[in-house]
């Protein structure tokens, strides 16, 4: 996938860029508030599946039924609930940034040439970043779980 800004200069309207041949113009004036609520749906039903299966995790460790851990096991558990825990924190500190967003206007050229990623309230980084962070700990998370269901099904058998 190519993807370029193309400036007046080469023939492009401004603030365009090109992907494999389509050329897309960016409006960072217009719809921010309809796109912070796409992010906020986003956040929060990935934040309500993270909480259950939390809670579906300690419920399956904690049954007196349910077979021992081994070290490795216990260790992809573990981490499963820590990347889970550190999504959520970085899922609520983006719904926390959102009020804020919706009263910031693009005043300057760089802010109306970025989309809703690129905002940021006062001292709290852009809506980019914590949502890289919320959604990669929320991939390792599901990343780590699967990989205790291999080690599970591994020692199974054995």
């Amino acid at each position: 996938m190519d993807v370029r800004k193309v400036s007046i200069e080469e023939g492009g309207m401004p603030e365009t860029y090109m992907v494999d041949n389509r050329e897309y113009r960016i409006n960072g004036i217009d719809n921010i508030k309809e796109a912070l609520g796409f992010i906020k749906d986003w956040v929060t039903s990935i934040i309500q599946i993270q909480t259950a299966a939390i809670a579906a995790i300690g419920t399956f460790v904690g049954l007196s039924g349910f077979p021992k851990l081994s070290v490795v096991e216990t260790l992809l558990i573990a981490l499963t609930v820590i990347c889970f825990t550190v999504s959520i924190i970085n899922g609520g500190m983006l719904l926390h940034m959102l009020p804020g967003c919706v009263q910031r206007v693009p005043h300057n050229e760089p802010a109306q040439d970025a989309d809703v990623y690129g905002m940021a309230p006062f001292g709290q980084g852009t809506i980019y970043r914590r949502a890289n962070w919320f959604w990669y700990s929320f991939f390792a998370a599901i990343i780590s779980f699967a990989l205790f269901i291999i080690v599970r099904i591994i020692f199974a058998r054995s």
